[in-house]
């Protein structure tokens, strides 16, 4: 007999995991490119750029999992390969890499909000009457994640060592 998790647990976990991602990293990317050497222009040009790639790759990944009918697969292969760009900058000090690496974990995050999204609408929509799915707590708890990835973050690292805000992200 197969066990699963309770759809809304199973939400949760996913929310909590990506959005403390979020949390771990973006408020921090920019700090972690200056001691890759980047210059506040190359900063700029380089998060200016993943900008432009998630609102490129995010309606066009959406497309391909619709095409192929399987949201999960292409959710899981994005959150795989923003994983390893992530990793990837361990080894980046250089501004063509950083945008390299910037741009590749822009495009595979680009549509897992939107992915998890419809993933968690459908669930609640197959729910049971009488079994409530609230999506806004599920929401909530992803907030309360990014504020805690922020947090935690924020105390793991030092001037010197900023490596903690890539192996977070990766790992989440």
């Amino acid at each position: 007999m197969e066990r699963r998790l309770p759809a809304p647990i199973a939400y949760v976990l996913l929310y909590v995991t990506l959005y403390g991602a979020f949390g771990v990293a973006s408020p921090y990317w920019p700090k972690l490119f200056e001691s890759k050497g980047l210059t506040p222009q190359q900063i700029g040009m380089v998060l200016a750029a993943a900008l432009v790639m998630r609102l490129a790759a995010g309606p066009l990944i959406g497309r391909l999992a619709d095409h192929l009918s399987s949201l999960r697969l292409v959710l899981a292969s994005c959150i795989v390969a923003a994983a390893a760009a992530a990793a990837a900058y361990t080894s980046a000090n250089a501004f063509w890499l950083v945008l390299l690496i910037a741009l590749v974990q822009a495009a595979a995050l680009a549509p897992t909000t939107s992915l998890a999204d419809a993933l968690t609408v459908n669930a609640a929509r197959h729910r049971k009457a009488g079994k409530p799915f609230e999506y806004g707590r599920i929401r909530g708890a992803a907030s309360l994640a990014f504020l805690a990835g922020t947090l935690v973050i924020g105390q793991l690292i030092v001037p010197a060592d900023l490596s903690p805000i890539i192996w977070m992200n990766a790992a989440l």
